[in-house]
């Protein structure tokens, strides 16, 4: 019977072991496991050659792992079928964790930043290097590649299985390169049929009935606090995901509750400026007082720089929210609501950012509508309010108790007044 891990473990000397005669567990095809009165544990390879049997040494285990002992009897038996000595046959194989480490030192590591460097040799390590690390490159074939991304693509994970594939392929495309091998067995496997097609949903959201599980999910994230933080002021706000991860202290305005972004920053190449709701102050101004950077909102003490798009990402993840909500969702959701709820689709494109072909209309509905989305932020934020409490309650603009004073108030807030004069005399 086949040996595994968990009963070589479990291995102890019995009482018929002794140091001349050490128990002996058969693996199979001359593979042995020699465990000695000391308690350690050998692997042997069982051996014919000349018709003669031979017994050779091939390391301790856990030292040598069981694949590892696999392997090296594997080619001892080869070679002993061919009439080749294999205490004293020169095998000249390299291994793919060898090539690999060389292509990553000596040429990856050069061609990317030191992020991504990171990320994909943590990747080789994790999803790669037990599968396919220990084999001689000449002994790869496409199944033991394609069984890495299979095994991958069983954490739900598609993306990240074609982005190992692709790893493989160029590591064997270098080893060609330098010759150490003249075969590529990962060469077009990312076009497999065997592997699910990987569907790319950048804008997955929830549905609105979810959305008090969703946010009181968030309250009790246990992660970094900044991230929790992050994922309501989305919650609240319009903004894309990179303009908040962004955000800079000089851009919001804590008297008036207004944020007002560059336009070299912003999707569309203009000036945003938006009003924010109670709530979404409070956000900052708890931030604020972490007191963690004098420029950025959003900022990982850790790293020292703004957080990233996946420090969200990873979070909903980690909440159970894989492919099914992203940082993009919220923007998403908050269009929906607000459109099923019949506020203006003008204001709600605007408070979204996106721009009106009209370059004069467009400047215009960001001021001429700024009452009117103060208005929808706050109604939204009253809305996520009594969805976090378990209560999904209707809303709806409150156009009738708009003071055309106050619209004129919050013009002069964005615009001087010869520019205001001069939109109006366009309009």
């Amino acid at each position: 019977m086949a040996l595994t891990k968990t009963k070589i473990d479990r291995l102890k000397p019995n009482k018929n072991c002794t140091p001349s005669k050490p128990n002996k567990y058969c693996d199979g095809n001359g593979l042995y496991l020699l465990v000695r009165h000391t308690g350690t544990k050998v692997f042997l390879s069982r051996y014919t050659l000349n018709g003669k049997r031979k017994d050779m040494t091939l390391g301790k285990y856990p030292s040598l792992s069981l694949k590892q002992a696999r392997i090296k009897n594997h080619e001892i038996q080869t070679l002993a079928k061919g009439g080749n000595n294999p205490k004293t046959s020169k095998v000249n194989k390299i291994r793919f964790d060898d090539v690999a480490n060389e292509w990553f030192n000596k040429v990856h590591k050069h061609r990317v930043k030191t992020r991504t460097y990171n990320t994909d040799y943590n990747q080789y390590l994790r999803d790669v290097k037990h599968l396919l690390g220990d084999y001689y490159l000449d002994d790869i074939t496409p199944p033991l590649v394609l069984d890495v991304a299979l095994s991958i693509e069983k954490r739900g994970v598609t993306s990240v299985s074609k982005k190992a594939l692709s790893k493989i392929n160029q590591i064997f495309i270098y080893a060609i390169e330098r010759g150490y091998t003249d075969k590529n067995p990962s060469n077009n496997l990312t076009q497999s049929k065997s592997l699910v097609k990987h569907k790319t949903n950048h804008h997955s959201v929830i549905d609105v009935k979810d959305l008090p599980k969703l946010l009181q999910d968030i309250n009790n994230y246990k992660g970094h606090k900044l991230v929790k933080l992050g994922l309501l002021f989305m919650a609240y706000t319009f903004l894309r995901t990179k303009n908040i991860r962004l955000l800079e202290w000089n851009e919001i305005d804590f008297d008036n509750a207004m944020l007002s972004i560059a336009g070299k920053k912003m999707k569309n190449g203009k000036v945003h400026n938006a009003p924010l709701s109670n709530q979404s102050i409070e956000i900052l101004k708890e931030i604020k007082a972490l007191n963690l950077s004098d420029k950025y909102v959003f900022f990982n003490r850790y790293k020292q720089q703004p957080y990233s798009d996946n420090a969200f990402l990873n979070a909903l993840k980690n909440m159970g929210y894989a492919e099914v909500m992203t940082s993009h969702g919220f923007r998403t959701l908050a269009s929906t609501v607000l459109n099923d709820y019949g506020f203006n689709k003008d204001i709600i494109e605007t408070e979204l950012s996106h721009s009106d072909k009209d370059k004069v209309r467009d400047t215009y509905n960001q001021a001429e509508y700024l009452t009117m989305r103060k208005d929808m932020v706050n109604k939204w934020a009253l809305f996520l309010d009594n969805a976090s409490k378990g209560n999904i309650e209707s809303i709806s603009p409150s156009i009738a108790n708009i003071n055309p004073l106050s619209v004129i108030d919050d013009l002069l807030t964005i615009y001087d007044k010869s520019t205001l004069i001069e939109m109006i005399n366009k309009r």
